[in-house]
This record gives C-alpha cells, sequence and structure tokens, in this order.
C-alpha cells in the first residue's frame, strides 16, 4: 500500500507538522512488527546489520559496542543449533549479548561467537547477570571482557562523526581569550551558526563564553577559535590528537613505519588552515570549530556542517583556497581509532 499526501498551501516548512504529522507516526505504528509494544517474537535465526551504532547498535540482546573499521556495514548473525547459539560477526571489535533474550531448547547451552565457544549460557545466570562484553584479543579470537567502556574508548552514545556533535543540548563557546579580531570573529561566527540551527532546524542554542562553557560539564559543545583563544578549547581539548592553534594545525599519532614511536605531522601552511573535528569528554563530546590566522578563521565560517547530505568524518583540515580549488583543498580527514587515537589507516591525506 502507498500512501501519499500533500499539503494545501504549503511550502518546504510549515512548521512541526513537518515531521510531527499523526498520519505519519500512525503508519509508523501500524507497521510494527508482530509483538506487544514492538517487541519481536522469538526466532531461532536472525541477522542484524548497522553502519554506525551511533545510529542503530541493538537487536534482539546483542548490541555492536565499537567496529573494526568505522562507518562500513558491521553484522551480527545468530542461529540456534542442537549446542546453543552461534554468532558470526563482521566488522565487529566490542560485542554486549543479553543471553535472556536468547530461548534455549536443550540443557544449558553453549553460545559461540566466530568459532570461539564461550561459558554455557545458563551458567551465567548463577553470576546474578545475563549481560555479558565480548571482546577481540590481538589475534581476533573473542574473549569475554570487565574492562567495560571506560570514557577513552568510543560507544553508541560517544563516538562520531563529527555531526552527532550536534545534540545533548549542545552550546556554542564563543572565546574571549584571543585578540580583538579573534574574539570578534568567534561571536560573529556563533551568531551566525545559531541562526542557521533556529532557520534550518527550528531549532533555539544557547551561546556562551569559554569561561562559562568551563561552568557546563553535562552539556555537548561547539567551540570556536584555537587553543591560544579560546579557554574552553584549551582546557576540554588537552589531549586530543588535532591541535590548533595561532601558529598551526597539527595531528599527533603512531607512524605506521615505526609503531612504538609517536610523531607529530605538522600541517601547512600555517596561516590558512582550518579544522573541524570533536572529541569526548567524560561522556560527552566537544566539537571544535576554528583554524589558523585572518584567513583559517574566515574559512571555518564557510564549512557548511548544518546542510543536509553533507557529512564530515571524525576530523577534516582544510586549506582556505578549498573555496577555489574544491576538494583538492582538503588536507586530510579521517576517524580516530575506538580509543580516540590518531590511525594513519582510518584517514586520508592530499597528495
Amino acid at each position: 500500500k502507498l500512501d501519499y499526501h500533500e499539503e494545501p498551501g504549503a511550502g518546504h516548512w510549515w512548521g512541526d507538522q513537518c515531521v510531527d504529522w499523526p498520519p505519519m507516526f500512525e503508519m509508523f505504528k501500524s507497521a510494527r512488527l508482530a509483538g506487544s509494544a514492538g517487541i519481536l517474537p522469538a526466532a531461532r535465526s536472525w541477522s542484524f546489520t548497522t553502519v554506525n551504532p551511533a545510529t542503530s547498535s541493538k537487536l534482539r540482546g546483542v548490541s555492536v559496542l565499537a567496529q573494526i573499521e568505522p562507518m562500513k556495514p558491521s553484522r551480527v548473525s545468530a542461529k540456534e543449533t542442537a549446542l546453543g547459539w552461534e554468532l558470526e560477526t563482521l566488522n565487529v571489535a566490542l560485542l554486549s549479548v543479553d543471553t535472556s533474550a536468547f530461548p534455549l531448547s536443550l540443557g544449558d547451552g553453549i553460545l559461540s561467537i566466530d568459532g570461539d565457544s564461550l561459558l554455557p549460557m545458563l551458567t551465567w545466570k548463577r553470576f546474578n547477570a545475563s549481560t555479558f562484553l565480548f571482546a577481540r584479543d590481538k589475534s581476533g579470537s573473542w574473549e569475554t571482557t570487565d574492562k567495560g567502556l571506560g570514557n577513552n574508548r568510543k560507544t553508541p552514545t560517544r563516538s562520531g562523526p563529527f555531526k552527532l556533535a550536534f545534540q545533548n543540548n549542545f552550546a556554542l563557546v564563543v572565546a574571549t581569550h584571543g585578540t580583538r579580531a579573534e574574539n570578534q570573529w568567534s561571536g560573529q561566527k556563533a551568531r551566525f551558526d545559531a541562526e542557521q540551527w533556529y532557520y534550518r532546524g527550528n531549532g533555539s542554542v544557547d551561546i556562551v563564553t569559554d569561561d562559562e562553557a568551563l561552568k557546563m560539564p553535562n552539556r555537548n559543545l561547539v567551540v570556536y577559535g584555537n587553543a591560544d583563544c579560546n579557554s574552553a578549547w584549551k582546557k576540554l581539548l588537552t589531549n586530543a590528537p588535532l591541535k590548533a592553534t595561532r601558529k598551526a594545525v597539527s595531528i599527533e599519532g603512531w607512524d605506521a613505519a615505526r609503531p612504538r614511536v609517536l610523531h607529530i605531522m605538522i600541517v601547512t601552511p600555517p596561516d590558512d588552515s582550518a579544522a573541524a573535528f570533536l572529541y569526548p569528554e567524560g561522556k560527552r563530546l566537544i566539537a571544535a570549530v576554528g583554524g589558523v590566522g585572518k584567513k583559517g578563521l574566515a574559512f571555518a565560517n564557510r564549512i557548511p556542517y548544518f546542510t543536509s547530505g553533507i557529512a564530515y568524518p571524525d576530523w577534516t583540515i582544510f586549506r582556505a583556497d578549498e573555496l577555489t580549488q574544491g576538494s583538492r583543498g582538503v588536507l586530510g580527514c579521517g576517524f580516530f581509532d575506538n580509543d580516540w587515537k590518531y590511525d594513519p589507516s582510518f584517514g586520508a591525506w592530499q597528495k
């Protein structure tokens, strides 16, 4: 069945009814799979795929908590056998399994993941818990883990890409510790972004100073400028692999040829570079938008992250001539790894 509706006299936007149109939600409600309150009925085999756990991470008691390669399809397939349940995975680094969600026909039942047999499922209930974490070790085999999800790891609720920072009642943070020109730019940029958010998303956002932002521990923040002019940037992004100061934008990480040696890549030219990236601080996300020099800061005005259809990975570094050179003005971009560190294999640089 195909339903079609055209609102008489309406343009592109006619208020909140655009996205809260009652017949649309009635259609969603009627299209639910069988089961009370949308709960899925029992199944002896099923498959689940996600490209980004931050958008969709779980089905039937299994949660994909981390990927091996970011933003590529991750899949979990499950089937019941005479011995218990077998899970097969693709591009999954960390998995949460709630064994109470798996019906068992015989005995305790053994759960295996990619051929690695784990503890009997009913035996786990004697531990007064049914949900357990499983991680791949260095050889690729699965093992139980009790390390959990620390603040230094990506999770479905704290990950990239860049645009995911614009949630959790985010606030825009202007610089007050820079030159007059830097401070004025950040204030103007924040007002510009707030107006875009209002016009494009019908939303309201707070604008606060960098010192005020340090007293807001729970909200996502978007900080402008660089570490030399914005105290929130300097304080909250100290451990981020990507750095931006008045002198240069740089990114640090592990050299693939010398994996035990930390190196720093300086992005040049330093006087017109701009960057957009995000990094966690506790349970929240901090987005950074800024650059180096007048040209770099001015270019940051033109990074269109509120435009539909435009997406950025965890980090992107630009030159101001991107406006005339197109993609050749993008110096580099990529994703941080699951520990929020720079990994050359998850990024690309302009040749």
